[in-house]
């Protein structure tokens, strides 16, 4: 196991996206408005959170949040904290993500004309350690799950965190399904854009709903970094 990876977590099958099926099914208007949303439709749930949910971490955590960036964890932790305490409870499932499990990620949907293509741009940007894993994994069968390279998701650098909603002791995935008025996925994705956090939720072009990160560049390519910079720094990480 490479340093940083966090133990394996089997959970009932996830679809490809939580991408709703059509815009905004169910949804309350203008969710962004989380605090007057929260004081008008939350209060009830707040009143019975502490009998229905217990305290964050312990058996209500599927996975550790070791390996995390300590200010992104410490936030993650307020955030799932601030949930439980209005009875909406969301259980980390997917924290640091290795090199070699986003490589996968990125191959099982794609054909090989378009995984060496991408293995001759890391190549010829400097980047070899990246070209080296991406090739290394080998061919993978499934659904678009990622846009993201192996060191251009943020998981690779602990700055973001993956929840499912937790409902009757089962695990929600759907950004549509109510209980008592409300969707988990989408109270999540509110407090955590109040709290600063960029939400894969209100993304345009790839909903993402269990996905919540610290910074609101897409990747570190985004953020200024050159490909050469990624790679040595994910080789000092996981080399």
């Amino acid at each position: 196991m490479q340093r940083g990876a966090l133990r394996p977590f089997s959970l009932p099958n996830r679809p490809p996206s939580l991408q709703a099926a059509s815009p905004e099914i169910g949804c309350i208007p203008n969710y962004t408005a989380s605090r007057r949303f929260i004081t008008v439709h939350l209060a009830r749930r707040a009143s019975m959170a502490h009998h229905a949910v217990g305290p964050v971490g312990g058996d209500n955590m599927a996975i550790a949040l070791d390996g995390l960036d300590p200010a992104f964890r410490s936030k993650m932790e307020d955030l799932l904290g601030n949930l439980v305490a209005v009875g909406v409870d969301m259980r980390p499932y997917y924290g640091l993500r290795t090199l070699e499990a986003q490589a996968k990620l990125w191959r099982q949907s794609r054909a090989i004309q378009e995984i060496t293509a991408a293995i001759k741009k890391l190549a010829s940007a400097k980047a070899n350690f990246l070209a080296s894993v991406l090739d290394g994994v080998g061919p993978q069968h499934g659904p678009h799950v990622t846009n993201a390279l192996p060191g251009l998701s943020w998981h690779q650098w602990g700055e973001a965190l993956d929840c499912f909603w937790s409902l009757n002791g089962s695990a929600e995935w759907s950004a549509s399904t109510k209980a008592d008025g409300i969707n988990g996925y989408r109270i999540y994705a509110s407090f955590a854009k109040d709290m600063g956090l960029d939400a894969g939720g209100f993304w345009h072009s790839f909903k993402d709903w269990p996905h919540v990160q610290m910074r609101s560049a897409g990747s570190p390519i985004s953020a200024g970094m050159t490909l050469a910079e990624i790679d040595a720094e994910m080789h000092n990480r996981f080399g």
